[in-house]
């Protein structure tokens, strides 16, 4: 049959393992009728449901007189002695009901767990991975011989790179920006764009909807949007063409392509794209040969077989050629993109966590799966006696054992897949992530469960099939099977590891959440409750120098209101200070000849709304002309210059002769997260200068002081609604990934516990029924309720004192090793690891405990009866 070349296909690998299969006699008329259907299907349901029924059509072929044959092998019926093994093992699966229900809910939640560990994982590892040729790309940074690292250059340093080295093919320099953007007769929409060079689809690949993309950025004046903005702009119309008019810049900009939304595993964000030429005045053309300050990102592609190392050594000459004299030891060094995300997330750390809670889990659902299997078996010893009476070979007891614990993987792994497609929308949702949980077109995904089955399948019954095959069988027809002294251990070394992880993984969980609610209620040196922050940006009003004056009076205004404590401006808010870096060369010989200090521009109310108290000196005036060109440091910087007191004490910036005053010296206030360390910063005083609003309103009066806000906002004729955010709010999303990690720990602590404590539930509910008589015999020997109790339970407590021990000192160096990575960080104390072992010993007690009152309850005349 043949098939449109322009017609979907079914996936590649179901052919192919249709063809793998099929005899060649009936290949091709099998492939046509299954391709007729397919194609039908596709018609009337869809190219998802097509695909499904196309795979379960391959799996039904799959049978005896279709499958090709093996060479050189013998007509035996291998395929009714398979069958015979499915229907025993089913029937064993239905009578053993606890034990089948048992295997199969804790399996089924550890492969869950798994599979949506290695989707996130795997989500993870996809970063920037559908460029073309990605392991040629590079970010470019700057390094010194010290080991310290940046990914900011100066504006420059990639076009230079691209004129001087033919070994890199094209680059980009990539840094947002905003402006007002009017178009259609008086609409307006509020854009932040990317200024990007004409080498920006060279070094980067992204789907094209409309224009040209080869000549989208070849000029001035040319922007790119993405489908999403476009449509929000423009509706559904082609946009290319279409002229804007860039408010404060004063461009007229024209719409040259639109390209797809870049995928959310793409590094690379944006909404709109501006070619270089048509840059803002603070990057204007003049700064082309400024190699002074840094803050813009550049990346480059290179030629195929490019030697980094080599690259970058020989881009050493750059320093010597074009750095700026305090700049010498700067060298320029290339990031890979394949590492971006993760270097940009920190990831590497939480997925290495994953990771390992990815084997922990399989790991403990395989020691799960094999101590309830070697339990179930003990009690079926003479059917292994009567097998082998019976005739049956060794290697056909392991087979049927094989099939057994393959059936209780497969229920398990079905339900496992029913749960990650129920719980893959939330995990989506809360991680931010677009895992495909589609798992019928990812390969490795297949691949995987596949693995995952074979593996847990394989592991649980070999061990089984080993210990029962070897069985002598005139003693397993006589009497019970009984652990030898090896089994007995082999079972308490797969409790006792359970029990390890479970507790190293509640411990871990601990040490997290203690973190984080140590980075929380540390004292930042500044206050942020109640303080509501509003952008003020002039372009977002319909009258930008009219608006600005407005919010200057607005500043006086708001606090006369009751509802409203203080108002303040400033360029932004602790916790989003931007990454703007100056070099400032210093006035006082005695001290370092200069320092690199972060930026902020603020007014003279901005300390006292955050209570930053003033170590040194004085705060800002507006009474006072001189302090237009004044600065404030913080204690860092103070240090750092080597400085004793304020007077005659200045700072020039970078080559500028001009001399910045510094009058005052703030205590260091954590504007930045608890990981990091407090640099030297420096503050600028002009209100004139600034972006931010921020309203600090009185307790138990927000709602009345947001209504004010929202009235006052009004009256400044913007374009856009009025929008606000709570300054505690987004601080606290600076430790939203140790949040996310928190909560993934502490569910996964509850999985291996429930699995560590199903695993005891059957064990000793085995051992109860083979001391039954055990018990009877005691009871009426006179022993107590309580003594029989403490006799059933005390093995299982030991084995868990056991387990924390050998959980200690692994908790303390994996709690020591994820608090390295943080400058503020808690006490690890015992407490830690007592809760940890106390909770675990408590669950274990009263899971045995239940079951050994139930055991000392019975009749010992019924327990001496039963055989």
């Amino acid at each position: 049959m043949r098939t449109s070349s322009n017609s979907k296909q079914p996936p590649r690998w179901i052919l192919s393992f249709f063809h793998w299969y099929c005899h060649p006699f009936y290949v091709e008329d099998l492939e046509g009728d299954l391709m007729e259907r397919y194609e039908r299907n596709m018609h009337e349901k869809g190219e998802k449901n097509a695909n499904w029924r196309f795979f379960r059509d391959v799996l039904q072929l799959f049978r005896p007189g279709i499958i090709k044959p093996i060479e050189g092998s013998y007509q035996l019926n291998f395929y009714g002695m398979f069958k015979n093994f499915l229907k025993s093992g089913w029937r064993s699966f239905i009578k053993y009901k606890t034990n089948s229900l048992i295997n199969v809910f804790g399996l089924s939640i550890g492969i869950c767990a798994v599979i949506m560990l290695y989707l996130i994982i795997d989500y993870e590892n996809s970063f920037d991975k559908f460029n073309a040729d990605y392991e040629e790309i590079y970010r470019v940074g700057t390094k010194t011989k010290e080991g310290d690292h940046s990914d900011m250059i100066v504006t420059p340093l990639t076009p230079t790179l691209m004129e001087e080295y033919p070994e890199i093919i094209s680059s980009t320099r990539f840094n947002s920006w905003s402006d007002m953007f009017l178009y259609d007769e008086g609409r307006a929409s509020d854009l932040v764009f990317h200024l990007v060079d004409s080498g920006f689809f060279s070094v980067f690949t992204f789907e094209q909807v409309h224009g040209d993309l080869n000549s989208a950025l070849d000029g001035p004046n040319k922007l790119v949007l993405t489908e999403s903005m476009a449509e929000k702009m423009f509706g559904y119309d082609n946009p290319v063409g279409k002229v804007l008019t860039m408010k404060e810049m004063g461009y007229e900009v024209t719409v040259t392509a639109v390209v797809k939304d870049p995928p959310k595993n793409s590094s690379i964000q944006f909404k709109s794209l501006l070619s270089w030429p048509a840059s803002p005045s603070p990057m204007d053309e003049d700064q082309m040969g400024n190699w002074y300050n840094t803050f813009m990102t550049g990346y480059v592609r290179v030629a195929k077989g490019t030697n980094i190392k080599d690259l970058e050594s020989k881009t050493e000459a750059v320093t010597k050629k074009h750095f700026l004299a305090d700049r010498q030891n700067e060298f320029v060094t290339f990031f890979s993109m394949e590492e971006e995300h993760a270097r940009n997330t920190e990831n590497d750390r939480t997925l290495s966590i994953l990771s390992i809670i990815t084997i922990a889990i399989l790991v403990i659902s395989c020691v799960n799966l094999v101590n309830l299997s070697v339990s179930q078996w003990l009690t079926r010893s003479r059917e292994v006696g009567v097998r082998k009476v019976l005739g049956s070979l060794k290697s056909q007891l392991i087979f049927q054992f094989l099939v057994e614990g393959l059936i209780s993987t497969v229920v398990s792994v079905v339900l496992a897949l029913i749960g990650v497609y129920i719980f893959a929308p939330y995990v989506n949702e809360f991680y931010d992530l677009d895992i495909q949980y589609n798992i019928i077109q990812n390969a490795s995904a297949i691949l995987f469960i596949i693995g995952i089955c074979v593996m847990i399948g394989l592991i649980s019954s070999f061990v089984t099939s080993l210990l029962l095959t070897n069985v002598h069988v005139i003693k397993s027809l006589k009497e019970n099977i009984r652990w030898s002294g090896a089994g007995q251990w082999l079972q308490k070394s797969l409790l006792v590891f359970q029990f390890t992880v479970s507790l190293i993984f509640i411990a871990g969980t601990l040490v997290i959440t203690k973190q984080i609610s140590f980075m929380k209620s540390y004292d930042l040196k500044f206050n942020m409750d109640h303080i509501v922050v509003m952008n003020v940006y002039s372009n977002l009003f319909e009258n930008p120098e009219k608006a600005s004056q407005r919010v200057l009076m607005l500043r006086e205004e708001l606090v006369k209101e009751e509802a409203i404590e203080s108002v303040s401006l400033s360029q932004n808010m602790p916790g989003k200070y931007w990454d703007s870096y100056n070099w400032y060369a210093n006035s006082d010989s005695m001290g370092p000849d200069g320092i690199q200090l972060k930026q902020i521009v603020v007014d003279q109310n901005y300390f006292s709304l955050l209570d930053i108290a003033i170590a040194h000196g004085r705060n800002f005036s507006d009474s006072i002309k001189s302090d237009e060109t004044a600065i404030i440091i913080n204690e860092t910087a103070f240090e750092k210059l080597g400085w004793k007191d304020l007077n005659d004490k200045y700072l020039s910036e970078g080559g500028d002769n001009q001399k910045y005053p510094v009058v005052g010296v703030v205590e260091d206030y954590h504007y930045r997260s608890l990981k990091e360390s407090i640099e030297p910063l420096i503050h600028y005083y002009s209100p004139k200068s600034t972006s931010k609003l921020l309203v600090k309103l009185k307790a138990g009066r927000i709602g009345d002081g947001l209504q004010i806000l929202e009235d006052s906002w009004a009256s400044l004729g913007a374009y856009e609604p009025f929008e606000y955010v709570f300054v505690d709010e987004e601080f606290n999303e600076l430790y939203k990934t140790q949040e996310r990690l928190e909560m993934t720990a502490s569910l996964f602590s509850g999985i291996a516990v429930v699995l560590a404590l199903l695993g005891l539930f059957s064990i000793t509910s085995f051992m109860l029924q083979r001391r039954k008589k055990e018990v009877g015999v005691r009871k009426v020997l006179g022993a107590t309720f309580m003594q029989i109790i403490v006799l059933l339970s005390k093995r299982f407590v030991l084995l868990v004192v056991l387990a924390f021990t050998l959980a200690t000192p692994v908790i303390y160096l994996m709690a020591d090793e994820f608090l390295s990575e943080f400058t503020y960080k808690m006490e690890l104390t015992p407490v830690i690891f007592m809760v940890s072992g106390v909770g675990v010993l408590l669950l274990s007690i009263l899971v045995v405990g239940w079951q050994s009152i139930n055991a000392a309850h019975n009749n010992p005349v019924d327990s001496l009866k039963s055989e």
